[in-house]
This record gives C-alpha cells, sequence and structure tokens, in this order.
C-alpha cells in the first residue's frame, strides 16, 4: 500500500510526463527536436553482430591481456569488473573528476602500476596518448551528441589494428534523466561513414544497451 506522499509523488511525476509530452509534441511542429536520432544502419554491418545477456557478459568476450581504456568511469565499479575479468596488462581510466572514485575499485591495481588514471578532458588526455596503444576503449563519458563524437575522434588513431571501440548507453533519450542522448546518433553516423560493423550488442534492462563495433575487415 502507497502511503499518501508516495501517492501524490506518482501523481506528480505523471502530470510533470504529460506537460512534457505536450511540449515535445509542439516542438516537433515547430521542428524542434529534442532526441537525436540515429539514421539507420545498413544490414551488412549488423550481420556479424551477436547479441548477449548484458555488458557484463560482453566484456567475457572482448579481449584479454591487453591494454584497454574506459573513458568515463564515474565510481569505478565496471573497471573493477573489467580488471577482473580482462586482466588487462594495463587499464588506462580518463575521468574528468578522479574524487568521485571509490577507491577500494582500483587502488591494488593502481599501486602496482596496472592502472593508470589520467584526470580532467578525455578528448585532450586521449589526444595525447601514442597511437595504436590499445586494444579495445569503452566509452562511457560525456553522452551528448558531440561530446560522443569527441571521444570516438579521440580514441579512434589510438587503436591498434583490428581494436574495438565499445559503447556505452546506446540510445537516443534517457528515461531516468528524461534527457536526450546523442550515442546512438554518434555511433550510428560513425559506422555508416567508415564502414564500422557492430560485433556485440548487450541488452540491458531500461535499454541503456551497449555495443561494441569495429572496422570491417
Amino acid at each position: 500500500m502507497r502511503t499518501p506522499k508516495q501517492l501524490k509523488l506518482t501523481q506528480d511525476m505523471e502530470d510533470a510526463r504529460r506537460k512534457l509530452a505536450g511540449l515535445m509534441a509542439e516542438a516537433k511542429k515547430e521542428k524542434v527536436f529534442i532526441v537525436d536520432r540515429a539514421p539507420e544502419l545498413p544490414q551488412a554491418l549488423l550481420d556479424a553482430c551477436r547479441l548477449v545477456r548484458n555488458r557484463h557478459d560482453m566484456i567475457d568476450l572482448l579481449p584479454k591481456n591487453g591494454v584497454i581504456a574506459e573513458i568515463g568511469t564515474d565510481r569505478g565499479a565496471f573497471a573493477r569488473e573489467m580488471l577482473a575479468k580482462c586482466t588487462p596488462q594495463t587499464l588506462h581510466i580518463f575521468e574528468l573528476d578522479i574524487s568521485r572514485i571509490h577507491a577500494p575499485n582500483i587502488d591494488t591495481e593502481s599501486r602496482a602500476g596496472q592502472v593508470e588514471i589520467h584526470e580532467g578532458d578525455s578528448f585532450e588526455n586521449m589526444s595525447a596518448m601514442p597511437d595504436g596503444t590499445f586494444d579495445w576503449i569503452y566509452i562511457d563519458g560525456d553522452h551528448s551528441y558531440e561530446g560522443v563524437l569527441r571521444d570516438i575522434t579521440a580514441s579512434l588513431p589510438k587503436l591498434k589494428e583490428g581494436g574495438l571501440l565499445v559503447f556505452n548507453d546506446y540510445a537516443t533519450w534517457s528515461p531516468m534523466s528524461m534527457s536526450r542522448c546523442g550515442v546512438a546518433k554518434a555511433v550510428n553516423e560513425f559506422c555508416i561513414k567508415n564502414n564500422w560493423e557492430f560485433v556485440y550488442l548487450a541488452f540491458q534492462s531500461m535499454m541503456y544497451n551497449d555495443v561494441t563495433v569495429r572496422k570491417v575487415g
């Protein structure tokens, strides 16, 4: 049984949702689009794609014992999992504010030199890395369309031949924050323009899916 306060919050949220839906409909009429629509991918870029249950299962399938990167780690929980499952030679973490990282997630590996942390703007820090460094890069930073494109641009020359790009929150809209998400549009445009194919699509219960892509051939 819900409390009166819970009932009121539920109704207030529903009222706000209806108002937002009305504003979005009005914006559409005025050709103001709040969703970064992703272009449709050609089937050829999807033929090699394997569906997996979630991103945790997906990283079981990614290359082991390599040099990898995570752009945007927040508390470092997924970095902890990548260290455990992928046993990288080195994990480079690019984070705007490292004070947010929960130290026990990476402290042991940091002291051993297995983890290197780069604080500040991910575009600038990734651009400063030597070309051909990484086996794969996990991109979970700025989710705006422009932000994702910046991270792709910085990351591309830093991959080894045949390297992978992995994207968190492959979506056009965030239902939790009720805000636009530019990841899917940026990824699809990049793949179409540069002939990169989907390797894995990892589901998430609220459709904040992950994708792994690689250059065809």
